[in-house]
């Protein structure tokens, strides 16, 4: 059963410009996402949009967006060797998970032109 859905578009040159300043990346984005962005070189900026995206998007599905002591810090996500995403909760975000009884989040990223956008689903 779906308990919740989300969805997000974020302007690339909005994140590449942030990217710019110091302190974001760390500020928004994990260890383990950072490194995932020095990976994608040229593409870094447009993966950092949609990792964005996914962050705002699964915030919406939780029900809440930026609010309830919930932010985009977080939400991380993660790829696997094939390069499909998934979403990880920490901190109030997970609790709120867990109060819905969400077993499952799936994400599903695109990018078209200047944008990125995501969608993330909750399930029961």
């Amino acid at each position: 059963m779906i308990i919740g859905i989300g969805i997000d578009l974020c302007e690339i040159e909005r994140i590449k410009t942030a990217m710019e300043k110091p302190r974001f990346l760390e500020k928004y984005y994990s260890d383990s996402e950072r490194a995932y962005l020095e990976k994608r070189g040229v593409c870094a900026a447009e993966s950092a949009a949609a990792m964005f995206a996914v962050k705002e998007a699964a915030l919406k599905a939780l029900g809440t967006g930026i609010s309830e002591g919930l932010s985009i810090e977080q939400i991380s996500v993660e790829h696997d060797e094939s390069g499909r995403p998934s979403v990880i909760f920490t901190g109030a975000a997970l609790e709120r998970f867990r109060l819905l009884n969400a077993k499952n989040a799936f994400v599903t990223i695109t990018h078209s032109g200047a944008q990125s956008a995501a969608v993330v689903v909750l399930e029961a």
